[in-house]
Parts: C-alpha cells; sequence; structure tokens
C-alpha cells in the first residue's frame, strides 16, 4: 500500500508546513524578497543597517515559521519574537530610507514586518 504525503485532495493540497496555510507566511516571503533583491543597495550603510534590516526580516520569518509548528507557550514566545524582529526590520528599513537605499517610491516592506509579526500574535 503505498501513501502519498501530504494527501492530494483537499484545502492543504500542495502545501507541507503548517506555516504555509498563514496569510502572514506570504506577506514575509515578500519581505524576504524584497530586502534579498536589494541587497547591494544595503551594503555599506552606517552603523551594519544592512546585515540588521536582512537579519530582522530573515528572524520575523524564521520565528513565524516556527510558531506555526509550535504550541501553547512555546508558539507564543515564536510569535513574539517575529513581532520584534519586524519592528526591528521596520525601523531598519526607515534608517535604508533615510540613507537612500531605497527610494520612497519602492515598495516598502514595513507593512509586510508588521502584517506578518501580528498575524498569529
Amino acid at each position: 500500500m503505498t501513501t502519498s504525503f501530504p494527501p492530494s485532495n483537499g484545502p492543504t493540497s500542495g502545501r507541507y508546513f503548517p506555516h504555509e496555510r498563514l496569510r502572514a507566511y506570504e506577506l514575509s516571503r515578500r519581505a524576504v524578497q524584497f530586502v534579498a533583491a536589494r541587497r547591494a543597495k544595503l551594503r555599506g550603510l552606517p552603523g551594519n543597517a544592512g546585515p540588521q534590516l536582512e537579519r530582522a526580516v530573515v528572524g520575523a520569518h524564521t520565528n513565524l515559521c516556527a510558531g506555526a509548528s509550535a504550541e501553547g507557550a512555546d508558539r507564543r514566545r515564536h510569535f513574539r519574537i517575529a513581532l520584534y524582529e519586524g519592528g526591528e526590520a521596520g525601523g531598519c528599513t526607515d534608517a535604508a530610507l533615510d540613507f537612500g537605499a531605497f527610494t520612497e517610491g519602492e515598495s516598502s516592506p514595513r507593512w509586510t514586518a508588521r502584517a506578518c509579526a501580528r498575524e498569529e500574535s
């Protein structure tokens, strides 16, 4: 008898992990992709603001994913950390904008980081 994992029908078709069901996961991925696409612009910002933005966005993303799989206090802890990291990413984005790494016309990940951190907190 052969079984497939996950089942190939139903509302979770094509999804393997609990975080993939969260809207916040999609928003978090967009924030990570936004920052990844602009890594060259982030290099050399004062105070290592560029790498700090990268760490904060990735930290929010990975803690969101971990929280989706956890339960109880551990779940709340991961989502709380994702919220903190999302706040840090928002502040780093402001600094990057102020130093000219981003333009006003570019889509900012600030709203994405904020939304993904609060989705399941």
